[in-house]
């Protein structure tokens, strides 16, 4: 009978624990209420601020609230039931990015773990657009599962090990823009690299140019990682003089969505080692696997993106938005683009700049003489502060060739004090799946919103030697192309997938310090000790 009674509890709790959870959330508004940021704040409309997250860079207003849990929640489960709104006016939403507020909540639940505790992550957009208006979040409850597994806690915990810098001899290099690289064996010998060991061992390690995430639950490895690589004339085991390396490196031209920037904020310089230790052999770029099926959409362009941005200046002198060449003494400048094989269809250009002016401004965007858009400056005032906030305008324009000279024209309404700063220029365009004697990179941005199987069209190809497909950094897969003249690739849809063209007359070449050896280092596997030696909670 007690052991009857004893699996009834057992039973009961355990229900009990997976059953579904709620709460009821409500939100008090003020409206015009100054955000600290810059030297005077920026007006925006607040709720409470233990659920408040604003967006300085985008100017996005979110809901978000880590909550305690006794144990991982189903990411899945959430559901948000009850909602009530109240209708805002444009007014209302003071310096808030319009354009970026969404038609839905866009309701988001996530696991985090600090030390040895759960939490749940609860993120929302209190403010949506209807029709031509906007409405707020007042209240809500939200509803959601304790998760029946605990393999997300083990899966998503990383284990605090040894870093591989711990021991051994390492060396090295650096690239500041994205490609496929070439080493060769007197560039690595000027690194210090022993090469007359096994070539079948030498490893490259590396994370590229990235940014760390700002969000510690974001996954991002932990130490360097290796990267898969072409190794040309290692099967004999010698490494001899026309042997050599290829792999793709990830330089500091990529986007990074949240900062809003195209540079690492925090480097110049993107650095991958080299090492030939361990009995394992490195790790190799292997062929690609595509699929069989008959192609569902087939594709003879790419979506084609160019940009200008230098970060020279802190304007505001708060915050991660940095800005480039100034507009006060020279309120007129050209930048210059070069956009080969193009389909035809017109190019869009968005600038973003920012201002400091008293009675506002314009700046005029004009491509090969012809008008693109007007970029409008407001003038500072108690509610904005055009150099923290900044504006920017997208328009298109049609070429006739492959160069685009983008100009700028700053007019500051008569005040010689004024002064604005570009930000950045972005081009996209699209251009022909052709080869024309240089690598470059290529995606189809609208695979993202089909489904089945995508077919990649190449023409005038006979300089292409391979296809990489680089989406996953660390492991690189090649497609062959039998240096044909036309070719073509599949691909699965339903996700952006990114590609580099391999040309053996095109290969970069990678950069040195003038001292590449690498100190042995190991900080994750020391950090955590006490003065005894024993591994301690921090």
């Amino acid at each position: 009978m007690m052991k009857n009674r004893l699996l009834f509890i057992t039973l009961l709790y355990t229900l009990l624990g997976f059953a579904q959870q709620s709460a009821q959330i409500t939100l008090s508004w003020q409206d015009n209420i100054k955000y600290p940021y810059g030297e005077t704040g920026i007006a925006i409309p607040q709720f409470e601020g233990k659920y408040m997250y604003f967006n300085t860079d985008s100017r996005q207003l979110f809901f978000t609230a880590t909550l305690p849990v006794p144990q991982a929640v189903d990411e899945a489960s959430l559901q948000i039931t009850n909602v009530v709104y109240e209708n805002i006016t444009t007014a209302q939403l003071g310096r808030l990015n319009a354009g970026k507020i969404p038609a839905a909540i866009n309701a988001t639940l996530a696991n985090a773990k600090a030390r040895n505790d759960n939490y749940m992550v609860l993120t929302l957009s209190p403010i949506v657009k209807e029709g031509s208006g906007y409405k707020r979040v007042t209240s809500f409850i939200y509803s959601y599962n304790i998760s029946n597994s605990n393999e997300r806690n083990a899966a998503s915990t990383n284990e605090v090990v040894n870093s591989v810098l711990a021991s051994g001899n390492w060396y090295r290099f650096y690239v500041e823009k994205s490609g496929v690289y070439k080493l060769s064996r007197s560039f690595l010998q000027s690194l210090g690299l022993d090469t007359n060991a096994d070539p079948r061992k030498i490893k490259i390690y590396g994370n590229g140019g990235r940014m760390a995430p700002l969000l510690n639950s974001t996954a991002y490895p932990m130490d360097p990682a290796e990267n898969a690589v072409r190794f040309v004339g290692e099967e004999d085991g010698s490494f001899d003089g026309n042997d050599y390396i290829l792999f793709y490196a990830e330089g500091l031209d990529n986007w990074n969505i949240e900062s809003g920037t195209h540079n690492n904020l925090y480097a110049d310089r993107s650095y991958y080692y080299v090492t030939v230790q361990g009995a394992a052999d490195g790790k190799r770029i292997q062929q690609g696997v595509q699929p069989t099926g008959a192609a569902t959409l087939q594709t003879g362009i790419f979506d084609e993106y160019q940009y200008h941005e230098k970060d020279l200046v802190s304007v505001a002198r708060v915050g991660r938005r940095w800005h480039g060449e100034a507009f006060n003494i020279e309120n007129e400048q050209e930048f210059k683009f070069n956009m080969p094989d193009l389909d035809g269809s017109p190019i869009s250009i968005t600038v973003l700049a920012a201002a400091n002016s008293n009675t506002g401004g314009s700046m005029a965007v004009t491509a090969n003489g012809s008008p693109v858009s007007t970029i409008s400056f407001f003038a500072n005032n108690d509610t904005h502060v055009g150099a923290v906030d900044g504006s920017g305008g997208t328009g298109t324009f049609t070429p006739t060739g492959s160069d685009v000279t983008v100009k700028l024209v700053y007019n500051n309404n008569g005040v010689p004090a004024a002064n604005a700063w570009l930000d950045y220029i972005i081009l996209r365009a699209k251009r022909n799946l052709k080869g024309n004697n240089k690598q470059f990179r290529f995606r189809f941005n609208a695979a993202a919103a089909n489904t089945g199987v995508l077919q990649y069209n190449f023409t005038n190809a006979a300089s292409i030697s391979e296809i990489w497909d680089v989406t996953d950094i660390y492991n690189t897969t090649a497609i062959p192309t039998d240096a044909q003249a036309t070719f073509s690739f599949k691909a699965a849809m339903g996700e952006v997938r990114q590609y580099v063209t391999v040309v053996s007359n095109d290969y970069f070449t990678p950069l040195r310090d003038g001292n590449p050896r690498v100190a042995n280092v190991n900080l994750k596997g020391t950090i955590f000790k006490n003065s005894q030696g024993a591994f301690e909670d921090v």
